[in-house]
C-alpha cells in the first residue's frame, strides 16, 4: 500500500506495509502502538513516555534549562542521535519542534522496529555501534539520546564512547537512562571531539 503521508504518518501508518502487529501485545504496558484495523497506531508512549513523548521531550529540555523548556534551544540543537530506536515515538514527535532525530538500532529484534520509523518518515539507520564508524562526518550531532537502549558504553575499552564523542559537537548533552558510572563516562568523553 501507499505509505500514508506525513504528518499522519507520526500517529498511523498500514499494517499491510508492516505487518509486526506481535509488538501490539509485547510492548503493551510501555504504550507504545495498538492495531486498530488495517492501521497500526502510536500512542507516543515509550519506556519513558507513559505521557507522550511530547510530555517527555519538555522533561528532557528542562533538565538543561534551555529557554522556554524548548528542546531546540533556539535553533542550537538541530539533530540528535538517538540509540536504541523503538517504534520512533521520540523522533516523529521532534520534527515539531524542527529537530531531526536520526536513530541507530542494533542489528537483532530491532529490526522491526526499523521498518516501522521509515514508513512513518523517520530517518532511521540499521548498524552495529561499535563495529565500524558510522556514517557521519565529525560533529554531526548535537545531542545524543540513549533511553534504556542497554547498551554497555563502557565495553571493549571504551569504543563506544569514543565513536560517540567522534560524532558530537563541542558543548554536546549526553542523556542516557539508566546511568552508566558518569565519572567515567565524562573522562572518555570530552564533549567534543578529538
Amino acid at each position: 500500500m501507499v505509505s500514508i503521508k506525513w504528518p499522519r504518518s507520526r500517529d498511523e501508518v498500514w499494517k499491510a506495509n508492516i505487518p509486526y502487529t506481535h509488538l501490539a501485545q509485547e510492548k503493551s504496558d510501555q504504550n507504545w502502538m495498538v492495531v486498530k484495523g488495517e492501521k497500526n497506531s502510536f500512542l507516543g508512549g515509550g519506556i519513558h513516555f507513559h505521557y507522550g513523548a511530547d510530555k517527555y521531550i519538555a522533561l528532557l529540555a528542562n533538565m538543561p534549562n534551555f529557554s522556554k523548556n524548548n528542546l531546540n534551544n533556539e535553533g542550537r540543537i538541530r539533530t540528535i542521535l538517538d540509540v536504541g530506536c523503538g517504534v520512533a515515538c521520540f523522533g516523529a514527535y521532534l520534527l515539531s519542534f524542527n529537530i531531526i532525530a536520526m536513530y541507530v538500532a542494533p542489528n537483532d529484534v530491532h529490526q522491526n522496529h526499523i521498518q516501522f520509523s521509515l514508513e512513518r518518515g523517520i530517518p532511521t539507520y540499521l548498524g552495529v555501534l561499535g563495529m565500524k564508524r558510522l556514517p557521519y562526518p565529525r560533529w554531526s550531532f548535537e545531542l545524543a539520546h540513549c533511553s534504556r537502549c542497554r547498551i554497555d558504553w563502557l565495553q571493549r575499552d571504551d569504543i563506544l564512547l569514543l565513536e560517540l564523542d567522534r560524532l558530537l559537537k563541542p558543548g554536546v548533552i549526553l542523556h542516557t537512562y539508566p546511568l552508566k558510572p558518569m565519572h567515567k563516562m565524562r573522562k572518555i568523553l570530552k564533549y567534543g571531539g578529538k
